[in-house]
């Protein structure tokens, strides 16, 4: 399948001027890194469109919702929030009710605000050992839809802000004996799908709508071929630890490569302290002679 990043680069390193906008036409323009002007374009041929894809998007979509086990995958623009007020104003009726917990991110108010919703909510309960709000319980849920007959759909977080996770499944069950469909906001949680340790994550768990920010993944290899058969995973983390391995790596003068569709594969089935799988040879290997490049081209220039 043709990626999207590779696509953008090797249109930036291609001789086709833009005359389509943005208006800095992929020039150097005040503090912005390079890497971020020389691939920002807008919709031309060949790069589909978000708002309706059918190319590259459409793809790439579609591995998303294979890589998460949904039926459906969509990306966003203006990150989770437009996830939320999309999903709020797909499953509510102009002027219905929805049962929120009432820790959810600002934007589900926008959502009740612009579609005019009537608002009940559920309070987590306070965890006192530890000054924080637990994540929202099955049966709080279950108590608030037998108290209010006109509900039409539930949103929550999980997982929280302060990290706690929600039995997704529990409510889940509560909420479709309903007949209603269950949002979850777990822009916090893209990394629970991936290891067997983590909670179980709100697709598995029976969650109609999940909104997630999948935003940083990185796996760090090494391969010395007198000793490694094959490149080796020596580390791979999410989110901050993801900034933390490539911060090292930049530190030490460790080449980084982006490619996210190969990260978040490695990412989700190439163990720590492991061998990669024989499928991410060909990809790998790929990686592997651009650095070799990269490093034969700064060479005459020390």
């Amino acid at each position: 399948m043709e990626h999207l990043y590779e696509k953008l680069s090797a249109y930036a390193e291609g001789d086709i001027y833009p005359y389509h906008m943005p208006g800095h036409k992929r020039q150097k323009w005040g503090q912005l890194p390079e890497a971020m002007y020389r691939m920002d374009i807008t919709e031309i041929e060949g790069f589909d469109n978000l708002h309706q894809p059918e190319g590259i998007l459409r793809d790439a979509q579609r591995e998303a919702a294979g890589l998460y086990g949904a039926e459906e995958s969509f990306y966003l623009v203006n990150g989770s929030s437009c996830g939320i007020l999309s999903a709020v104003s797909c499953a509510l009726p102009f002027g219905g009710h929805i049962l929120m917990a009432r820790n959810c991110h600002r934007s589900a108010y926008h959502a009740a605000y612009l579609r005019k919703l009537a608002v009940s909510y559920v309070y987590p309960p306070f965890w006192e050992e530890y000054d924080i709000f637990d994540a929202v319980e099955a049966v709080q849920i279950q108590e608030a839809l037998e108290r209010e007959g006109d509900i039409d759909a539930v949103l929550i977080v999980s997982p929280t802000y302060e990290g706690r996770i929600a039995d997704i499944a529990g409510i889940a069950r509560v909420v479709h004996q309903k007949g209603i469909p269950l949002i979850v906001d777990e822009a916090h949680g893209a990394h629970l799908p991936f290891l067997e340790e983590f909670p179980r994550d709100s697709v598995s768990a029976g969650a109609d709508v999940v909104i997630r920010n999948p935003t940083h993944v990185a796996v760090a290899l090494r391969y010395k071929p007198d000793i490694d058969d094959a490149p080796l995973v020596v580390a791979k983390g999410l989110d901050e630890l993801a900034l933390r391995i490539v911060a090292v790596a930049e530190e030490n003068g460790v080449a980084v490569i982006e490619n996210v569709p190969l990260a978040r594969g490695l990412y989700a089935d190439a163990p720590l302290d492991r061998m990669i799988p024989m499928e991410f040879y060909g990809p790998v290997a790929e990686v592997l002679v651009y650095v070799l490049k990269l490093d034969q081209e700064e060479k005459p220039r020390q």
